[in-house]
């Protein structure tokens, strides 16, 4: 009975990041940002859209982080989203999607489906076997975060960054060095009308979820502005090789390792930041940690009932749903921050004691 309470003890600092500087916090938020899927989206919108509207979207991602940065760093009141209890159906739908699509990048790179992209298959292990293996996985990663919490994510994630950006290095290496470039069209007729959308759906897409939001707010305000750029620099180095490997990828046994081995870093990332995010939104609403990962338990188990959807529509699902939602956030943030500097509306904290009375705002938890 003592070995079965020690393993589910939850660690006494599970939830204490207040000693890691800007530039590791930055680090974590560009590994868990990366998401399992990013590398595959990347090199099949550069098929399937062209050149031109695929770097549009990869620069919009590289830019998702600095953004965030920016806005809760010079719209002080953006700070309170994460107080506001209806935003949490939003937040909860995007850690259900970390946790859900990158259990699927995983599988679908052991089994060589990948995603059902233009992209070469390497089949390790049937698909059938696959699924089991990364419910094992996610199962392994709830079991982690229950214990070891929101430092445990960011602890790995030094790690997770090292071996995504090595392996994605030499995938990008290997891929020139082979010599087998692929002639992509700059523009295809889809990219035409896609490549606006697919820009602005992932620039804001860090806005709307809630692990970054955690990380940001994990050091203090004053950080907010350094950890998105560092977020951007380790992003923007990691997307930049991803580009370079999408013009030269091809069908080799060795390329698909590597490529297997970035998914694997970047999927595990994400898929524990997605649970430790699940933790800390129980515990907004004044329910136990263990809520959260009884959650992503259930979320795990239940992952294969979302499987059938291509890749690229999935992420068209997840940018059509936020995009509205969070360019009317940030437009109605920005003329509240006018308004304020103004003397036309009271300070927030009359807004926030009214919004607490009638539930639409959260209290503070430590």
């Amino acid at each position: 009975m003592h070995i079965i309470s020690s393993l589910f003890k939850r660690s006494k600092s599970a939830d204490t990041v207040s000693d890691f500087p800007a530039w590791r916090m930055g680090l974590s938020s560009a590994t868990s940002w990366s998401w399992g899927v990013s590398i595959a989206l990347g090199m099949h919108f550069m098929h399937v859209f062209g050149v031109w509207p695929a770097l549009a979207w990869m620069v919009g991602n590289t830019l998702a982080l600095p953004l965030l940065g920016a806005i809760r760093h010079y719209l002080p009141s953006s700070r309170y989203w994460t107080n506001i209890s209806i935003l949490y159906l939003l937040f909860a739908f995007m850690e259900f999607m970390a946790l859900g699509l990158n259990l699927t990048a995983t599988q679908n790179a052991l089994s060589g489906n990948l995603f059902n992209t233009t992209l070469p298959s390497f089949s390790y292990i049937s698909a059938d076997v696959s699924a089991w293996v990364a419910m094992g996985i996610g199962i392994s990663i709830v079991f982690y975060i229950h214990r070891y919490g929101f430092r445990g994510s960011v602890l790995t994630d030094i790690g997770q960054y090292a071996v995504q950006l090595v392996a994605v290095f030499l995938l990008a290496v290997t891929a020139i060095a082979l010599g087998d470039s692929t002639d992509l069209p700059l523009v295809t007729e889809k990219g035409e009308s896609w490549w606006l959308f697919g820009f602005f759906g992932i620039f804001v897409g860090a806005l709307s979820h809630f692990q970054q939001h955690q990380r940001f707010e994990s050091l203090g305000n004053s950080n907010n502005l350094r950890i998105g750029l560092w977020g951007g620099f380790f992003f923007g180095l990691y997307m930049s090789l991803v580009f370079v490997s999408g013009f030269f990828f091809s069908n080799h046994f060795l390329l698909g390792f590597l490529y297997l081995i970035v998914i694997l870093a970047v999927a595990t990332s994400t898929m524990d930041s997605a649970v430790a995010g699940m933790q800390r939104i129980a515990v907004k609403f004044y329910l136990p940690y263990w809520v959260g990962s009884l959650v992503a338990l259930i979320t795990v188990i239940l992952w294969p009932l979302m499987q059938g959807k291509t890749l690229d529509s999935l992420f068209n699902i997840m940018a059509s749903v936020r995009l509205p939602i969070l360019i009317t956030l940030v437009g109605l943030t920005i003329l509240y921050e006018i308004f304020k500097r103004r003397g036309v509306v009271a300070h927030p904290q009359n807004f926030l004691s009214f919004g607490r009375k009638i539930g639409f705002i959260l209290k503070e938890r430590p």
